[in-house]
């Protein structure tokens, strides 16, 4: 199912990126548990996301498929002709992002 392996490749470099991280800021949760709680919220709002919109799954899930540039340059062209799903998927990506930064991970 293509749904399932995008959500599967978006995680994936998520959490390779924060587990095992340093503990960060004080006051942000970067346990092994903080980190699977904000991947596996940010899995169950990505699934909604692309149930909701399956031309952004099919355009990303096809991106795997082809040269890098071609993929790219394809999800660039996608968002940029609907900015507010673009917009969306930003915000869903950004407590990754946060957990990311506040745990000091690269």
């Amino acid at each position: 199912m293509r749904n399932t392996s995008i959500i599967a490749a978006l995680t994936v470099s998520a959490v390779t990126a924060v587990m095992g991280a340093p503990p960060g800021h004080a006051s942000t949760d970067c346990s092994q548990e903080g980190i699977a709680q904000a991947v596996q919220a940010t899995n169950n709002a990505l699934s909604i996301y692309f149930d909701k919109y399956p031309e952004a799954n099919a355009v990303i899930t096809d991106a795997y498929l082809q040269p890098e540039a071609v993929g790219a340059s394809n999800i660039r062209a996608y968002f940029a002709a609907h900015p507010q799903q673009d917009r969306e998927l930003k915000d869903i990506m950004a407590p990754l992002d946060d957990k990311k930064r506040e745990c000091r991970t690269v």
